[in-house]
């Protein structure tokens, strides 16, 4: 069986068919990445929800349903959703170092060189794998994938006040990593 047949059912419209690979095979890694790093560093949970994730989507596209807006972020948002229904079925809490990062197979042109040019992603996602499940869902979708207030409280089924204090205490966290590494490249030194 291969994407989009279903046992019993008329063939899906290829057009459809084909245009719904095409952004999957444009976006899964991106969908991966942000799952995995939902899930703490745990591959299995963050390819389980990418998988997921794209099969309810691939049914709303074989559906004539297509989400509005961006669809990609739909897709990391359903992920993420999925990984934080794991965690609560489970109530099993895993932490990922930064070195321990997991990228899906096949890199995106670039995407190293970025990495490796930028100070403050590392700062970021170290923080991130240090916080707690819930905290650190909420910082994945805000700080790395710029979700605002309202879309991350749809996600993961929260109030958006408990996602503003979520916020709130990363940037406390940040901060004064943030602040000692401008010191550091001004020349300058912490009192």
């Amino acid at each position: 069986m291969t994407i989009g047949e279903q046992p019993g059912s008329e063939a899906p419209d290829p057009v459809l068919l084909q245009d719904f690979r095409e952004f999957y095979r444009t976006t899964v890694q991106r969908t991966f990445r942000v799952a995995y790093r939902a899930a703490g560093g745990d591959k299995d949970v963050a390819h389980d929800a990418t998988q997921e994730a794209y099969t309810v989507l691939l049914k709303c596209w074989l559906d004539n349903k297509k989400p509005e807006g961006d669809i990609c972020r739909y897709a990391v948002g359903i992920a993420v959703h999925k990984v934080a229904d794991f965690y609560r079925s489970k109530e099993r809490e895993r932490r990922v170092t930064a070195e321990e990062e997991y990228d899906y197979p096949g890199d995106e042109s670039g995407y190293a060189e970025v990495l490796d040019t930028m100070t403050i992603l590392p700062i970021v996602l170290a923080v991130l794998n240090r916080a707690p499940r819930r905290q650190r869902e909420v910082g994945v979708l805000y700080f790395l994938e710029a979700f605002d207030y309202a879309e991350i409280a749809d996600v993961l089924h929260i109030k958006r006040s408990d996602v503003r204090t979520h916020v709130q205490r990363l940037r406390g966290k940040l901060r004064p990593l943030i602040n000692r590494i401008t010191l550091d490249d001004q020349g300058g030194e912490q009192s």
